[in-house]
């Protein structure tokens, strides 16, 4: 079903000048050492990000559905960009902390998040890892075109 949803919106909704997904999202997250929480480090991020706006949803660090929107101020040196997306969240409890308690509403939370791409090649396909510092977490996770993915998918059913 998955790869279903991926060959429509690449094939059909996305122009083939469109932008470009971010898949996955790992993290780490900076605590001190008396925190004792439990935090999701696996995020199923999906975001896509054209004309530098960005749209992502993601599974919090406390596991809940969390839906973003921003705008990435970036700058490219070669295969090197970096730069900053600013920008607005709803799904967590607390803005500043994050908050595994159920007792708090969601609510829209502003952020900044720096962020450094480096363009790579594999097998003729161009892949950004890309590192981000969402809040206290450090995110890695990879973007592409989406006509990258139509090849990938079609390269593995061949």
């Amino acid at each position: 079903m998955r790869i279903f949803f991926f060959l429509f919106f690449t094939f059909f909704y996305f122009p083939a000048h469109a932008g470009e997904f971010y898949l996955g999202g790992l993290s780490d997250h900076f605590l001190d050492e008396k925190e004792d929480v439990d935090l999701n480090e696996s995020h199923s991020l999906v975001a896509y990000e054209q004309s530098q706006l960005v749209a992502a949803y993601f599974d919090n660090s406390y596991g809940e559905d969390t839906f973003a929107a921003g705008y990435h101020f970036k700058k490219r040196w070669g295969r090197w960009t970096s730069g900053v997306i600013a920008g607005a969240s709803y799904g967590y409890r607390d803005c500043l902390e994050g908050s595994p308690d159920q007792m708090n509403s969601r609510r829209i939370c502003p952020f900044l998040a720096p962020a450094i791409s480096y363009r790579a090649y594999v097998d003729g396909m161009k892949v950004e890892p890309t590192l981000l510092v969402f809040g206290r977490a450090a995110v890695v996770t990879i973007r592409v075109s989406p006509d990258q993915i139509a090849q990938m998918v079609m390269k593995d059913h061949r």
